[in-house]
């Protein structure tokens, strides 16, 4: 089944900074998080963990930081182009840093 789904540019920039950290390429990580958001039992017949599921403390990080990113929802456009302009800043700053140092640039 092919899905399309549509990101803000700072949602983006966030799933291409993580699947670059991960060394993989977006989509991938992508389609690894649908996987790891499944209910267990739809992906084994006999509702054993797959081998990518998540030890205890890492899905207690992960709630923390999902709770954190619902607090910080919002539908105002103004919050939302703040926030997309800060992540645009932060990638090239970040950029900047690794071309003074000769190092290859994280986003294109």
């Amino acid at each position: 089944m092919r899905l399309t789904i549509e990101l803000t540019p700072g949602q983006g920039a966030l799933l291409l900074a993580a699947a670059q950290a991960e060394g993989i390429e977006a989509p991938t990580l992508a389609h690894r998080f649908v996987l790891e958001h499944l209910p267990t039992a739809a992906l084994t017949p006999t509702g054993a963990s797959p081998s990518s599921a998540i030890d205890a403390e890492n899905q207690a990080a992960i709630d923390l930081l999902q709770s954190w990113l619902q607090q910080e929802a919002t539908d105002d456009p103004e919050a939302i182009r703040r926030a997309d302009e800060e992540v645009e800043e932060l990638m090239r700053n970040l950029n900047a840093n690794r071309a003074a140092t000769g190092e290859r640039l994280v986003f294109p």
